[in-house]
């Protein structure tokens, strides 16, 4: 799925104009039907899980294996700590720190009849939430996501910035519930999780229709607030791992060897032999948690660089392919370069 080179989604107020796409064959679609059918398509493949030839195949048997197991520990458990019921206060705390800003829901809900309710819409809130937690189902609806598709622009220190390819829509699920698991995330919560993860559907806006709805068998919900939450506890276990190489940096008598935000890490090392080392660790995280390098886009910078390192020529692979290095890099909206200089932000 692209873009033709002179045509393009225009998000406006409401809606996203209705633009000729191409399909997964590469057929130009200019109907509203051939141009949702593309979309629908791509949702499709998106949300269907596909094997790297990379991946571990032997771990990805003995997590699914082991995810089986849980599922039947999970319904004999009771009591958890995340078990309890929610309290007005809870709901209080929750719908004051919603966003007046933040896009409605299908339905037509949007933030601020929720902070704007008072008591009373709390404790319905309240009420209703007791009763999903109880029954441990959610509505049909909350499976659903429709996406509005956007489109837009001393020392030598060795840094890594490593791209993911989709990462938040590619999330192994049985993976999700294995970490879940591990981070002691059990009981109800992890059986209302999974269950809703079961139903996930998602269409995009076409013009003032959508797409028809395609079930979604990996990755995250978009838009939903509890999303960056489960990925980062999906790729927890790779800062571990990151800290138990013991290669990184000692700042303020801490040792820092990465950076991680959301789907961007940094790794950050004193030589050029603990940066591959932290590259390979990466590299074996993604084969067995089904993650997907993006090796033409991950970039090698040499940050304050000795005469010596000016004068070596030095060769950082992934995957069999070698790394580009490069002397300026934008992480975060903020241009980092290899001589520390500070210029342009967005």
């Amino acid at each position: 799925m692209r873009l033709t080179s002179n045509q393009r989604l225009v998000p406006s107020a409401n809606k996203v104009s209705l633009q000729p796409i191409k399909d997964s064959k590469g057929t130009l679609a200019t109907s509203e039907e051939e141009i949702s059918e593309a979309w629908a398509q791509h949702q499709a493949k998106l949300g269907t899980p596909t094997r790297h030839e990379l991946q571990d195949d032997a771990f990805t048997s003995e997590v699914e294996k082991e995810v089986e197991e849980l599922v039947s520990i999970a319904e004999s458990q009771v009591g958890q700590a995340l078990d309890a019921e929610f309290t007005i206060k809870e709901i209080e705390e929750a719908t004051e720190s919603l966003n007046y800003y933040k896009a409605g829901a299908a339905d037509g809900t949007k933030n601020p009849m929720f902070k704007c309710g008072g008591h009373t819409m709390n404790a319905k809130l309240c009420i209703l939430f007791n009763h999903l937690r109880k029954e441990e189902v959610l509505p049909v609806g909350w499976g659903s996501t429709e996406v509005v598709n956007l489109f837009k622009e001393g020392n030598s220190t060795f840094v890594c910035f490593v791209d993911f390819r989709k990462a938040f829509d590619t999330v192994w699920h049985d993976g999700l519930w294995k970490r879940l698991w591990d981070s002691k995330v059990r009981g109800k919560p992890w059986r209302i999780l999974r269950g809703l993860y079961r139903t996930i559907r998602s269409s995009v806006r076409i013009g003032s229709a959508s797409s028809r709805s395609v079930r979604m068998s990996q990755g995250v919900r978009q838009g939903c607030p509890l999303s960056p939450i489960l990925f980062n506890c999906f790729v927890d276990e790779l800062a571990k791992r990151l800290k138990e190489a013991n290669c990184g940096l000692l700042v303020d008598g801490r040792q820092v060897e990465s950076l991680l935000y959301a789907d961007d890490v940094v790794l950050l090392t004193y030589s050029a032999e603990n940066l591959q080392s932290l590259i390979n660790v990466v590299d074996t995280f993604c084969r067995q948690w089904h993650m997907d390098i993006n090796v033409r886009k991950s970039k090698v910078m040499i940050v304050n660089p000795t005469k010596q390192d000016k004068e070596t020529r030095y060769s950082f692979t992934c995957r069999d392919v070698e790394l580009e290095q490069i002397f300026e890099y934008k992480y975060l909206g903020v241009y980092f370069t290899h001589n520390l200089c500070w210029g342009k932000a967005y």
